[in-house]
């Protein structure tokens, strides 16, 4: 499976309902994974196929949610940069121009700006990616509403700051 069509099913899980909480790792077994701590009450939705695992921790009042995922790339890594863009793309954002020096748990990577208009909000998501191994990528996507407060935005900031990787 190529990355663009693992990317757009992430695209595309980001657009979808929640469940019940349940364990935040991606994927659920085997390494690498990326993990983290679900505030109690939050809602996930999981996506789990050969080449991509994610999940989607929503805050309970919908406010935001963040994005936990691990690609499986046959061949070598794509750039970083071109990741965002399919992502971004697939959720019919727009990337912004440039990046900033990103990690999770340790693992340098990029990290990416993307703004979308949903009616009449103003929504952006701040992609952190890295590379796990010569076959992984690990993804924290931040969604959030230009209009939510700065104790919405702090949780959901915390929760992608509390991400791990897990081997």
């Amino acid at each position: 499976m190529r990355i663009s069509a693992a990317l757009a099913a992430l695209a595309l899980m980001l657009t979808g309902g929640f469940a019940a909480a349940e364990p935040v790792r991606a994927p659920l077994s085997g390494s690498p994974a990326l993990m983290a701590d679900a505030p109690d009450g939050w809602l996930t939705k999981r996506n789990d196929s050969d080449h991509l695992s994610d999940v989607i921790v929503g805050n309970p009042d919908r406010s935001g949610f963040i994005t936990v995922a691990v690609v499986t790339i046959d061949g070598p890594l794509p750039a970083m940069r071109a990741m965002a863009q399919e992502v971004a793309g697939g959720q019919n954002a727009t990337l912004q121009d440039g990046s900033e020096p990103g990690s999770i748990d340790g693992h340098a990577g990029e990290t990416f700006l993307a703004f979308q208009t949903q009616g009449a909000v103003e929504v952006h998501t701040r992609y952190v990616i890295v590379a796990l191994d010569d076959h992984h990528v690990g993804l924290v996507a931040t969604t959030w509403a230009v209009s939510d407060t700065d104790a919405q935005r702090h949780t959901l900031d915390a929760l992608a700051a509390s991400v791990r990787v897990a081997n």
